[in-house]
């Protein structure tokens, strides 16, 4: 590893030093610059007001940055209302569109019971290294796919996951009407867990006759250059994908949609994406399709500060997907067609691809050279709060450990930010290298990088990433570093320009707390149309019975609900900027971070007979 790959990987934790030593600097003595010069100085003026002067101005910059660090967060909460209010809306007009029964041609008959076992096709094991398949794909695709029909690819990465929550993840797709013409589904497994093999093959006889195809893919442990982690399975499952689809005759006809193990996509999400994939057909090829995401199905069994957290977390995906937002990241569950796949040379699988949403997003726009499109489906993706399942003190606090190894995950993440300036330097200097791969963008595409778009584009980008990974461990450390400042300096000796610097930001800080209840607010109504569209679809799925207890509806006195949202800056700092300053400090020794599974609730049992056929398999 070079050293510039080492100092941009460092970036964040440079930050954080840096801004102790002007925290330091700035307010250790802060009557330096008020304090007259002794009269038996017979020194020169000059360098004594020179020595004054520097000091003053390290206070110049300490107060505009802490005003400038405060105003950023007031804006994010600001941006969060808005786009909550319009994603809400557009929710509700999703919900209240009927789809258009053309989607929905060669319906499967209504009379088979979802994840029955079928062996009329017999499961393909994708994990050799000749990616061979037993399924005669391409007849498939003459008889149940004609021109213009979409192939939806679904990726479903796991590790050591509970077959029960991939079934019922499956379930959901199975009940959707246009599975069986046009989903392909992509069990994307890891050789690291024993179960592996063996849970692909009774999931794959039991869903084949659901969905067009059903196939799964083992990921090899300990490549070269690899880390284990969901980028690299993804990476692997996409590489053995694409190989089935060469002989498509338009790839951006394929979209690949990468979502986890515990997802569940409502069958609008699909339609709309066909919809706008066809309905803007001159920029498909080069499109990624974002979803809003929605914590709607735990959330009321899980400890109040994990609840809290993924609010927060979920606020910060939502915040994106404002009207004419430029930068729209997607966050776990995303979609992209293979045309694009294909241009950007597929997912990364090094250390740096662990935040693997954001990283992809990354890859593409510079491989682009900030000619991406991203286009939001407004049907959100519904998602469990980690939990440990178990009751009582113990439960709660395996929640709140779980919860925060989880964040130390996201948080890890921090790695792109120093890919993001790596690429940004090499793009705005001309010389295009969007990657470690041979499709990178051509020099004609970057040198039209030069309008103003685009640079305007770049900067929206900047200031996301450092909102994402550098706003809240620097304002955690201003706000701390002024409270102990103000309480053992008195006013009158304390330099006008630190003063009313804090006095302002004090103004800000209080605002940014309000508009964030206000987002809770508006949260609220967003959580209720999720929660009651996502009831109507299963019900009308026949599957409403199984998942009851699983739709998490606003519980408790309105007062109490609020008193837990007054306590969002305690889940802030426990997982975001706790873990984010652990993560950003441990990037000055290692890149690598042991990958462990979110604990996630068990939704039911399977029965005895498939638990005996997966040991069976096994032996």
């Amino acid at each position: 590893m070079g050293l510039r790959t080492w100092a941009a990987r460092c970036i964040p934790g440079f930050s954080i030093l840096v801004l102790l030593a002007l925290i330091v600097f700035a307010l250790t003595d802060p009557i330096q610059s008020i304090r007259p010069l002794p009269e038996q100085d017979t020194s020169p003026k000059e360098s004594v007001l020179h020595s004054d002067s520097r000091q003053g101005l390290v206070q110049y910059i300490f107060a505009v940055y802490n005003l400038f660090i405060h105003t950023l967060a007031l804006l994010a909460p600001l941006r969060f209302c808005w786009s909550l209010w319009h994603i809400t809306t557009e929710v509700r007009n999703v919900v209240a569109k009927r789809v258009p029964q053309s989607l929905f041609a060669g319906l499967r008959s209504t009379n088979r019971t979802v994840g029955s076992p079928s062996a009329s096709i017999s499961p393909v094991d994708t994990s050799s290294e000749s990616g061979s398949s037993e399924h005669d794909t391409k007849e498939c695709q003459d008889q149940r796919c004609g021109e213009g029909m979409i192939r939806h690819a679904i990726l479903l990465p796991n590790y050591k996951e509970d077959v029960d929550n991939l079934r019922e993840t499956l379930d959901v797709l199975a009940s959707h009407a246009q599975a069986r013409i046009s989903y392909d589904v992509w069990l994307a497994m890891e050789e690291a867990d024993p179960k592996a093999k063996a849970t692909a093959w009774v999931l794959v006889e039991a869903y084949t006759v659901f969905f067009r195809t059903i196939q799964y893919t083992i990921h090899p442990s300990g490549l070269a250059g690899e880390v284990q982690g969901k980028s690299s399975n993804i990476s692997w499952a996409a590489n053995t994908a694409g190989r089935t689809y060469m002989d498509m005759k338009s790839k951006r006809d394929c979209i690949f949609t990468v979502m986890d193990a515990d997802t569940h996509l409502s069958a609008n999400y699909f339609a709309e994406l066909s919809a706008k994939h066809f309905e803007f057909s001159n920029t498909a090829e080069t499109t990624i399709y974002a979803v809003p995401i929605i914590f709607d199905r735990n959330a009321h069994k899980v400890p109040a500060l994990v609840r809290l957290s993924d609010i927060v977390w979920c606020a910060a995906g939502l915040s994106g997907l404002y009207p004419g937002s430029t930068i729209v990241i997607p966050t776990s569950v995303y979609s992209i067609p293979l045309s694009l796949v294909e241009i950007v040379g597929g997912w990364d699988t090094g250390a740096e691809a662990i935040g693997e949403d954001m990283h992809m997003y990354l890859k593409c726009y510079f491989a682009l050279a900030g000619h991406l499109t991203t286009r939001v489906i407004y049907s959100p993706a519904s998602q469990s709060n980690v939990s440990s399942g178990k009751p009582g003190v113990r439960g709660h606090m395996e929640s709140l450990k779980a919860r925060y190894r989880q964040a130390m995950r996201h948080m890890w993440g921090a790695l792109d930010f120093g890919y993001a300036c790596k690429q940004a330097a090499w793009l705005i200097s001309g010389y295009p290298r969007g990657g470690t791969h041979k499709h990178t963008y051509s020099k004609p595409i970057a040198r039209s990088f030069s309008r103003c778009t685009r640079k305007l584009s770049l900067i929206m980008l900047a200031h996301r990433m450092f909102e994402a990974h550098v706003l809240t461990v620097h304002l955690f450390m201003l706000l701390l570093s002024s409270a102990i400042y103000q309480l053992i300096t008195p006013p009158e000796k304390t330099p006008s320009v630190v003063l009313t610097s804090m006095e302002v930001a004090g103004m800000l800080r209080a605002a940014a707390f309000v508009t964030m209840l206000c987002a809770f607010y508006l949260y609220e109504p967003y959580h209720a149309i999720c929660v009651h569209s996502r009831e109507e679809e299963m019900r009308r799925a026949r599957l409403y019975d199984r998942m009851q207890g699983n739709f998490s509806k606003p519980c408790g006195r309105s007062l109490i609900r609020w008193i837990l949202y007054l306590m969002f800056p305690v889940a802030g700092i426990m997982f975001v900027t706790l873990p984010s300053v652990a993560a950003q400090m441990s990037h000055f020794f290692t890149d690598k971070l042991r990958y462990e599974v979110s604990k996630k609730p068990k939704v039911g049992s399977s029965d005895f007979r498939e638990k005996e056929d997966i040991e069976k398999s096994m032996d």
